[in-house]
């Protein structure tokens, strides 16, 4: 008898072990997530009151988190609707603020951070930065700085920013097509890694595809956010209807 009570509790004990481990708090996985709402300002300089943006805008649509292979450190990037080029601020001068493409990021149980929560005076450039899980979502709070002209913002504050997962592959994602000068159809190929190789395919009927395209993902000033610029010559030649789909083999 004491045998079969001694088996009953450690069964028992088994249980609530497992499940207390599937309730434990997890960092935010890597992959590429798209916001839903959310707030982000724009300050200082000569302007004392922050100009506010409801999110998403065009300039900030996705996030994209990748995890070294290790899982201990990270790395976040806000990308536009096209989905490879990195936001920057200020948004009336964005090529001499801050670009956010945050790298360095520490990987704790259940949150990762990005910069120091205390600026350094000597530091021109800072940032501080945390993601974490919800049941709705990956939630994104942080601030930036940067030194530059005083006419302009310099400081930059993303609140309460929810963005769910839409990507937990490598599939491709393709843009909204769009005509070039010639009446070709261009759109650009995103959601892959230096170096990957990706084929794009198209068909008129949806059952009998053709290999038209076979590109390899470049490097770029973000490595976790590659694309491919694809246009279609032959789509100027008067089809009724033209259809594409694309993949990527594994790096």
């Amino acid at each position: 008898m004491k045998t079969l009570n001694v088996g009953w509790i450690v069964a028992r004990l088994m249980v609530v072990l497992l499940a207390a481990d599937r309730g434990k708090a997890a960092p935010p996985a890597a992959g590429l997530y798209r916001i839903q709402s959310g707030a982000y300002s724009e300050c200082c300089g000569f302007v004392s009151v922050p100009d506010d943006y409801p999110l998403p805008q065009s300039n900030q649509v996705y996030v994209e988190l990748t995890l070294d292979e290790q899982g201990t450190s990270a790395r976040m990037a806000f990308l536009g609707d096209d989905l490879h080029t990195v936001s920057k601020a200020p948004q009336a001068a964005p090529d001499i603020g801050f670009t956010f493409y945050l790298t360095g990021g520490v990987v704790y149980g259940d949150h990762l951070q990005f910069g120091a929560e205390i600026s350094i005076p000597e530091n021109p450039t800072y940032f501080y930065y945390t993601a974490s899980n919800s049941p709705a979502g990956l939630i994104i709070n942080g601030i930036a700085t940067a030194q530059i002209c005083c006419d302009i913002p310099t400081r930059f504050q993303h609140t309460n920013v929810l963005a769910v997962p839409i990507a937990a592959d490598d599939t491709p994602m393709l843009s909204a097509p769009r005509l070039s000068a010639g009446g070709a159809i261009q759109f650009t190929v995103g959601n892959g890694r230096w170096g990957q190789t990706n084929v794009i395919e198209a068909s008129t009927d949806l059952v009998h595809w053709t290999g038209i395209s076979t590109n390899v993902f470049p490097a770029t000033a973000c490595p976790d956010c590659p694309f491919i610029s694809f246009e279609d010559p032959d789509s100027a030649r008067g089809y009724l209807r033209r259809f594409y789909r694309s993949y990527s083999l594994p790096p």
